[in-house]
Parts: C-alpha cells; sequence; structure tokens
C-alpha cells in the first residue's frame, strides 16, 4: 500500500486471509464433507450490508484526504482464490483439497464460486457507489489452473464479475502470477489492465496477449535487496521493455515481503520519478 500510495494510487479492499473472507462475507464452515473437510452454511445476504455499514464514510474519509491528486483502487480476491483458501481452510503449497474438488465434484465448487462471484458483484458494486476510482481483482492463485480448466474456474467468474459492473465505466485491473502458459486464455478476458509478476517480460506478454491490454508490474521484489545502483538498472531494464503503446503501470510483481528495507522503496520511487520520463509515449 506504501509503495502505490507513493506511485499515484491508494488501495482499499479486502483482505486474502480465509478466516476474514469467513467472517466478512459472512460464510460459515463446519463439519466434513467426505474427501473435502469442509462444511458449507450460507449466512443470509443482509451480513453483507451489516459487516460493510462503514464502508462509504471510510471511503469517503480516503477521498478527502487524497484530494484528486491520486486515484482510490477497491479491490478483491478472485472467486477463484478466495475458494482456494475456503476449501484448503488457509493457504497452502499444495492445494490438494480444492484440487481434488475440482476434479472429483465440480459441481460443488461452481456452487462456491457461483456465491463468491455474487458477493463479490454486490461488494465491489459498494466500494464504486462510494467512491473507488478504479477494480482491482488479485487472482493470486490462478496459477494453479491450465488451460480449459483455467478458462473454467477462474476466468468465466472474472468476466461475470466484469460484466455486472461495466455500466459503471470504472477501469478493472486483474492481476495473475505466472501467466506465460496462459497468454491465449488471457486476451480472451474482457478487462482494461492485467497485472502480472515477474516470472515473464512486459515484452512476451505483450506479444503473447497481442498488445490488448495495459500491464501493470512488474518488478522482482528481491531486487529490493539490491544495490540501488542495481534497482536503478532493473527499472530501467522494465522501461525498455514495456515497447507497447496500450501503456504500462510500474508496480513490483508480487506484494511487499516483511524483509525489506523501507529505505529500499524510497530509492524505487526516486529512480522511477527520475527514469520514467524518458519512457514516456505520448
Amino acid at each position: 500500500s506504501f509503495l502505490a500510495s507513493c506511485l499515484g494510487a491508494s488501495f482499499f479492499g479486502s483482505s486474502f486471509l480465509a478466516s476474514f473472507f469467513l467472517s466478512f462475507f459472512g460464510i460459515a464452515f463446519f463439519g466434513l464433507l467426505p474427501g473435502f473437510g469442509i462444511g458449507i452454511i450460507l449466512a443470509s445476504p443482509r451480513i453483507l450490508e451489516t459487516l460493510t455499514v462503514g464502508l462509504a464514510p471510510l471511503l469517503k474519509l480516503l477521498k478527502n484526504e487524497l484530494n484528486g491528486k491520486k486515484p482510490l483502487i477497491g479491490f478483491i480476491g478472485s472467486p477463484w482464490t478466495v475458494a482456494t483458501y475456503i476449501v484448503e481452510g488457509n493457504s497452502s503449497k499444495v492445494f490438494t483439497n480444492v484440487l481434488e474438488m475440482m476434479k472429483n465434484n465440480p459441481t460443488l465448487l461452481h456452487k462456491i464460486l457461483d456465491i463468491l462471484t455474487d458477493i463479490s458483484i454486490k461488494y465491489l458494486n459498494k466500494q464504486i457507489l462510494s467512491g473507488i476510482d478504479v477494480a482491482m481483482i488479485f487472482d493470486t492463485w490462478g496459477g494453479l489452473l491450465e488451460g480449459d480448466l483455467y478458462e473454467e474456474f477462474s476466468l468465466r467468474y472474472i468476466n461475470a464479475i466484469h460484466s455486472s459492473l461495466k455500466s459503471y465505466k470504472k477501469p478493472l485491473i486483474y492481476y495473475i502470477r505466472k501467466p506465460y502458459t496462459k497468454l491465449e486464455s488471457i486476451k480472451k478476458l474482457d478487462v482494461d489492465v492485467i497485472g502480472i509478476d515477474s516470472s515473464i517480460t512486459i515484452s512476451d506478454f505483450n506479444k503473447g496477449t497481442g498488445d490488448k491490454f495495459c500491464v501493470q508490474g512488474n518488478l522482482d521484489v528481491e531486487i529490493l535487496k539490491l544495490s540501488n545502483n542495481k534497482i536503478e538498472e532493473e527499472v530501467i531494464k522494465i522501461l525498455s521493455n514495456t515497447n507497447s503503446t496500450t501503456g504500462h503501470i510500474f508496480n513490483l510483481g508480487t506484494g511487499i515481503t516483511p524483509d525489506i528495507d523501507p529505505a529500499k522503496l524510497k530509492t524505487l520511487i526516486d529512480v522511477l520519478a527520475k527514469v520514467s520520463p524518458r519512457y514516456t509515449i505520448k
């Protein structure tokens, strides 16, 4: 949030912790389903109304603080990514349960995704009506899926969210990790900006998606542990690699880790202020 704010945007959104989603969206999990380890109770839709009652005043406060100088970005986790936390009960390195559910009980998984999509639309709708300028969807674990499965269990729900919010004419950013094998599928997405990690160059991403999107990214966070000169070299490498007129929003490829010295963030921001005008396409 610090980096985004300094680079000209402030974020407002939901945590990706499973426990937060359970309480925030009014979904309780209990007991055991054979083979999957979860049971589901769906609370009343009024839960969302109750738990977001302070949303509008908070966003208005943020908008006043920003004073029109920076856009306010609201965000959510994608239905697929939230579903992985729900089914696993937390974050995971192997995602055994959700992948098993996808294979053995796709109907149940789609039901969960349908519910999460409906909740996501309502929540983003509230954020938009409360003043956000841009919406962002983090599909952090979309990289688990390939081919038709990626389109079936992730992208169809992203498009559903965007279609439901199109009337507001707010830009939508979609973030995905490890997109290299998904370029043909991503090309079909109806969004404005794609955020990517550092596993692919921006030029390769643009080439693979037909220069369709503005791209957000994609400095490897590990670079911030290196010397200031190296940080500048890597920033220049990314900026010189964009080679597209569709636009570029500089960002890290992933979130900032706790071991990053805040002074390195200032270095990064100073470097961007110094060198980015050379690469502005008018």
